[in-house]
């Protein structure tokens, strides 16, 4: 009822919601795949065939694309020790922190009773090296 809308203590409410349709609405933000927060492109080598190079196979590293620069960093994956055999998956957090995810190595699977997955955080001070966080068991389906 236009009568009883005219009355009510809500009038400034409705008046505002008809100024807020009539203004243009802002434009989505274009999104770089997944990169809004970041300036590094995470690639995740460690495969058989692993990233050729003029020197050398890379098949054991991953590497991360800057595309201001243009740069490519190439960066050892998380093996040594009682590191990972296989590098699963990977993130680049909103301040370029690495965060890599991985079967265990051949030798530590088979002392495991179940099938485990490590989780690795790649620091770059000086000697450029990988903290593990944490272990957690594998699962078929990741979100």
């Amino acid at each position: 009822n236009t009568m009883l809308l005219c009355d009510a203590d809500c009038v400034d409410i409705i008046q505002n919601a008809f100024k807020a349709i009539k203004t243009p609405q802002q434009h989505s933000l274009n999104l770089r795949y997944g990169m809004e927060t970041t300036s590094l492109l995470l690639c995740i080598g460690n495969n058989s065939s692993g990233i050729r190079s003029r020197h050398r196979s890379y098949g054991d590293a991953s590497f991360c694309y800057d595309p201001v620069s243009q740069k490519t960093y190439f960066i050892s994956s998380p093996k040594y020790g009682e590191g990972l055999g296989t590098v699963c998956t990977g993130v680049v957090m909103e301040n370029n922190t690495i965060i890599v995810a991985g079967e265990a190595s051949a030798s530590k699977l088979s002392r495991q009773k179940n099938k485990n997955v490590e989780i690795y955080r790649y620091h770059d001070r000086g000697n450029q090296f990988w903290e593990k966080l944490c272990t957690a068991e594998f699962r078929e389906l990741y979100a």
